[in-house]
């Protein structure tokens, strides 16, 4: 092991560490960055893989300009905040148990989304003809199923497992309710677990995770550790259906690895990791063409049905430079993809701008709402290393529903916030 990597791991440990102390927040957004990154970058360094090279200094600039950007603005919303009182994270937890929710509205929301995605479901089984999972060829299947239209409110399923979990966490005591809600996530995990996709479930499992360290006190190292372990087998078990025709040690010689086939296990999981990353430092040193903020508004274009007529008109290459199968890149690329280094240096403050301000305002209000939003905001980070969701139309949609329902369905209007900081 390299020293650079040796210093990230160190990093990491100790930002993990250092969440866990009391009254310490593990997940505040500026330490939560910094673990995914540390991490991220100190496995990419180990060079373990034959598709990796030697970053020249403009494509560490590039990427760790995006980086250091995020965390000015994370640490920009701290100084605004720094003579503000804060609750504990204790103290949000009981805020939020102590407070009586509209939970009648909650369950017939979840109940009529539940049935909208049923049938959305049904319906793009019956036009496809197929379900990824027992299709010939799956990997293809799984990325061109969907109906433009249906599919946005089967990616719903998000929004529909949190607010079943929310339901089943908080509710008073309704025996049958919970019931009813437990079928629903159970059909609704075994029925999306059909199409292979991991992303949601990942989304979910983020924002869960939020919902339950702010919201209960069984978030702590033995649940992350037991959880972590259940969710990672759980998308490595799609992941083996997906690719029941190769075999770990294929896998393993594909990707060029520098270490022993005894340990193929690893050569996966290191390359979604790492990979994305070094399609962003080649793709960077090489891009000579800027796409003025196509990519940025992608979900938008989505939308409004311009995406694809754009990208063929100005032939825009969506994935450029790349030298493997490995085909994604870190949320720096839409914005300097779009708009060079000055994107890097702007939007990645922007988010990291919102995110904590997302943050604050739940550590000082104690609400319900600020709490879900910056579970969004975990998502955003956690995923960074691989993905930009805030270019996805799923996730925006996703967004807009919880908003919608926290907003003006779920919160009574009179609610008041008695705040406790013990």
């Amino acid at each position: 092991m390299n020293l650079i990597s040796f210093i990230l791991f160190l990093t990491a440990l100790f930002l993990f560490a250092s969440g866990l102390r009391k009254n310490s927040d593990l997940f505040s957004p500026a330490r939560f960055f910094g673990i995914v990154w540390t991490v991220s970058i100190g496995l990419a360094n180990l060079k373990l893989s034959g598709f990796q090279h030697e970053w020249s200094l403009f494509s560490w600039i590039a990427l760790l300009v995006g980086i250091f950007s995020f965390l000015l603005g994370t640490f920009t919303v701290y100084v605004i905040n720094l003579n503000n009182p804060l609750l504990s994270v204790k103290a949000i937890r009981q805020n939020i148990r102590a407070h009586p929710f509209n939970y009648n509205n909650l369950f017939w929301i979840t109940v009529v989304i539940f049935i909208a995605y049923i049938v959305c479901y049904i319906a793009e089984v019956i036009i496809e003809g197929y379900l990824p999972l027992f299709s010939p060829r799956i990997e293809k299947a799984r990325i061109e199923f969907g109906v433009f239209g249906l599919h946005l409110i089967v990616n719903a399923m998000v929004t529909l497992l949190i607010l079943s979990i929310i339901y089943i966490i908080l509710a008073p005591k309704s025996v049958t309710k919970k019931i009813i809600m437990s079928f629903i996530i159970i059909l609704t995990t075994i029925s999306f677990f059909f199409l292979l996709q991991r992303y949601s479930f990942f989304l979910v499992s983020v924002i869960v995770l939020g919902i339950f360290y702010y919201s209960t006190n069984k978030v702590n190292l033995k649940n992350i550790l037991i959880g972590s372990v259940a969710f990672f087998s759980f998308l490595g078990f799609i992941q083996s259906i997906r690719l029941s025709q190769y075999v770990q040690h294929y896998i393993h010689a594909l990707s060029k690895m520098k270490y022993s086939v005894e340990y193929a296990i690893f050569s996966e999981p290191y390359m979604y990791i790492v990979m994305n990353l070094e399609n962003y430092a080649r793709a960077s040193e090489k891009l000579e063409k800027f796409t003025y903020g196509y990519f940025t508004i992608d979900w938008i274009l989505a939308l409004t049905g311009l995406k694809h007529w754009l990208e063929k008109y100005y032939d825009i290459t969506r994935l450029p430079f790349l030298n493997s199968g490995y085909n994604t890149f870190p949320f720096q690329w839409t914005y300097y993809n779009d708009f060079g280094l000055l994107g890097v240096l702007i939007f990645p403050f922007l988010i990291g701008f919102v995110i904590a301000y997302l943050y604050y305002r739940m550590r000082r209000t104690g609400e319900f709402k600020w709490m879900i939003f910056y579970s969004f905001g975990l998502v955003i980070i956690g995923i960074s290393f691989i993905m930009n969701p805030l270019t996805r139309l799923d996730f925006m949609i996703n967004i807009f529903l919880i908003y919608l329902i926290f907003q003006y369905w779920f919160i009574p209007k009179n609610q008041t916030i008695h705040h406790r900081n013990d």
